[in-house]
């Protein structure tokens, strides 16, 4: 995968004018400014800083001497103004735009309303004026709190690049051209086309901290370009999670030859043993970071510790001396992302419409991984579509060390998420298939980029699958990426108390481990290994109370069955009972 480009050099420098009679006579509350100053400064947008902020009337000459100053005296990178674009008749801050700006930015304007044209047919009514002035960038913004965050972020992917080209700042002008040299142009291949590259970046450094439009927002958000068209300053403001920025990258992958696609596929099954050893060889140990002692809790020592002084400073034992075993040095906190992928999965708080699933997964398995203290991020949901999983993915890689996502890896025609990896991002994918159940199209791949070698877990779309891979897989890896000594889980004797049939393939049964009286285990002192009953691959219930993973032998050599009292390996995935 290519390098992300470099980010801007210096922070942008923004300036926010709220241009509205009530909110200047202090009628009204200035929601617009302060929700834009508040995306802003979370530089989940771009990687600004707010200079100025304020508030003028409706007043045409104000609103230009107002803009001319911060242009020339202060010379801001961008100013964004909110409000006084619709058609009421004190609405002038397109026409007061104009008196400044030198040249127009009709493309801005172009992308903002397209985009909201989706969400409401009352974008048809917005003037948004957007252009320059010497060195900086003037946009305007709709009036209303939540239709200006929205706006702003449809066409936050460009500024940094457009503030790049009006600083003349050459070398990261090219970086960003060069980044897009190995993107297909959108339209037809022909003479006028190939050899065109697009001017936006593809992929963003920590510092842009920008998410991916991946899905439209649902048929009951609604976009207001105006105060006086939409509720009032006062209603509650709400982005769709996921909707910032509208990137969008273009994948390789063609799906348009869905009759040859393979029925079989062509990774090698691998066991379980062999698919954790590749994992750990091929995950890298985080480098090693200074921290004050008291907030090393959860970090591994990397170092020897060595006192500086005896202590007790006196001799006050009979013993001849003492040996002590310690590390020192933490590494890095790691950060984790968890995605989902899937057309028709919904978040677990939406209404589900007809042929839609709740997305149990991304939620399960973000618990998982913060129940073992690790840093998660919620990438969402990803469309069953190459240039959703394109886009997701490189945002993903971005901001995260181990991106860990579920669905999409079987053999579907919407299972595209190993070519995405192979064609888009270059990925080295070390196995696609492991021989167990549940969880046999697991995949495992590395991406290495300039930042370090990052980790892909293609994970099952069944929520057991999910689960049981990541516990065998995911959380092994991180620890060891951590700079754990022992990884691997856990892994006790126990006796089972019923009688299993084995499938052709090695089973992790869902158990719960115990010691009570009565059990099976009684007499030697081994748990119970007592089964959640179905051990179907969709029932997300057979882990509710599990503790452990029993692993079963394949069916070989004739034998069908585990008998009551035979004692197996069972995997520790959580804590244990003394029932």
């Amino acid at each position: 995968m290519a390098d992300c480009p470099n980010e801007v050099r210096n922070r942008i420098r923004v300036g926010l004018l709220t241009v509205s009679d009530t909110c200047f006579s202090k009628k009204a509350d200035d929601k617009s400014g302060a929700g834009l100053r508040a995306l802003i400064l979370d530089d989940r947008i771009i990687p600004g800083v707010v200079e100025v902020q304020q508030v003028v009337a409706d007043e045409l000459l104000e609103i230009k001497d107002i803009l001319k100053d911060w242009c020339d005296s202060l010379k801001l990178d961008l100013i964004l103004t909110t409000g006084g674009t619709g058609f009421a008749p004190r609405d002038v801050t397109p026409e007061a735009t104009k008196m400044v700006i030198e040249k127009e930015a009709p493309g801005l304007s172009v992308a903002m309303i397209q985009k909201s044209l989706e969400i409401t047919p009352m974008a048809v009514l917005s003037r948004l004026v957007c252009g320059i002035r010497g060195q900086t960038l003037v946009i305007n913004l709709p009036g209303s709190a939540k239709a200006s965050k929205e706006c702003f972020s449809f066409i936050a992917v460009a500024i940094p690049h457009a503030i790049n080209v009006l600083k003349d700042e050459h070398g990261e002008v090219a970086s960003v051209h060069h980044s897009m040299q190995r993107n297909r142009c959108s339209h037809d291949e022909d003479s006028s086309c190939k050899n065109q590259t697009n001017p936006l970046p593809t992929s963003f450094g920590l510092r842009d901290k920008l998410c991916v439009n991946q899905t439209p927002p649902p048929q009951n958000y609604r976009l207001y370009h105006d105060s006086s068209q939409g509720p009032n300053q006062d209603d509650h403001i709400e982005i769709p999670p996921m909707y910032y920025g509208g990137l969008h990258y273009e994948s390789h992958v063609d799906t348009t030859h869905v009759a040859n696609r393979a029925r079989q596929s062509s990774y090698k099954m691998i066991s379980v043993e062999s698919a954790l050893d590749i994992i750990l060889a091929e995950t890298p140990v985080a480098e090693t970071a200074k921290f004050k002692y008291s907030e090393c809790l959860g970090y591994y020592l990397a170092e020897d510790v060595f006192a500086k002084e005896p202590v007790p400073p006196f001799r006050a034992s009979i013993k001849d001396g003492y040996a002590v075993m310690s590390r020192d040095g933490v590494g890095k906190r790691l950060v984790i992302g968890s995605a989902t992928a899937g057309n028709t999965l919904v978040d677990p708080g939406d209404v589900l419409e007809h042929g839609e699933v709740r997305d149990s997964n991304r939620i399960t398995l973000i618990s998982l991984m913060k129940e073992h203290g690790f840093k998660t991020i919620d990438l969402g949901i990803a469309e069953d579509s190459p240039d959703t999983l394109f886009t997701k993915l490189s945002i993903a890689i971005s901001e995260a060390d181990v991106v860990v996502t579920s669905g999409g890896v079987s053999m579907g025609e919407k299972d595209l998420l190993k070519q995405v990896l192979e064609e888009d991002l270059e990925a080295v994918i070390h196995f696609g298939r492991v021989f167990m159940k549940p969880g046999k199209p697991t995949t495992f791949a590395t991406i290495d980029t300039k930042h370090g070698r990052k980790l892909v877990f293609g994970l099952p779309g069944n929520p057991v699958s999910a689960v049981v891979t990541c516990n065998l897989f995911v959380i092994p890896a991180i620890y060891h990426m951590s700079g754990c000594p022992t990884p691997r889980r856990t892994v006790v004797k126990a006796k089972v108390d019923r009688n299993i049939k084995l499938d052709p393939r090695p089973e992790f049964h869902r158990v719960v481990l115990s010691w009570g009286p009565g059990g099976v285990g009684d007499d030697d002192g081994l748990p119970t290994a007592s089964s959640t009953g179905n051990q179907q691959s969709s029932r997300l219930l057979s882990m509710q109370c599990a503790n452990a993973l029993l692993a079963l032998p394949p069916h070989a050599d004739g034998r069908s069955l585990v008998t009551e009292g035979e004692v197996l390996d069972a995997i520790l995935i959580g804590n244990i009972s003394s029932m």
